[in-house]
């Protein structure tokens, strides 16, 4: 599956060095549509400014440490709204692979979650990867 390179994207991380640096990811991959968000706060403000725009989001990346709301708050928070794409995949990254962690972000219902570090390419991997899953289930 080719993936869409006009796909509208929101990256959900504290860290600027890491937002700008899986934004400018992204970016170098060939994804045009990326909007970041430092905080829950921020991420809401996006969501609701892409709905506006009749351009919601169709892949969240989140970190699971976000400040203002958790990565699983702001997952249900988003998933609960009217202005949400139901379609819209929730990817979530951690900074370590712990068990507890790691189960309570599949028990949420995420699409799926990433341990940190990752390379572009693992990064599209990823992508390419929760996009053919997601057409499979609709098919």
């Amino acid at each position: 599956m080719k993936l869409k390179a006009s796909m509208p994207i929101l990256i959900i991380e504290g860290g600027d060095t890491i937002r700008q640096g899986l934004k400018r990811m992204l970016l170098e991959i060939g994804f045009t549509k990326v909007s970041e968000a430092k905080d829950g706060e921020i991420a809401w403000s996006k969501v609701e400014d892409a709905f506006k725009q009749n351009r919601p989001f169709q892949l969240v990346i989140c970190d699971n440490e976000v400040d203002k709301l958790s990565a699983l708050e702001i997952k249900e928070k988003l998933q609960s709204h009217t202005h949400w794409n139901k379609d819209c995949a929730f990817l979530l990254t951690l900074s370590d692979s712990d068990q507890q962690k790691v189960m309570a972000a599949i028990q949420s219902g995420i699409t799926d979650l990433m341990v940190k570090p990752y390379s572009a390419q693992n990064l599209i991997d990823k992508i390419d990867t929760i996009f053919k899953r997601k057409i499979k289930k609709a098919g």
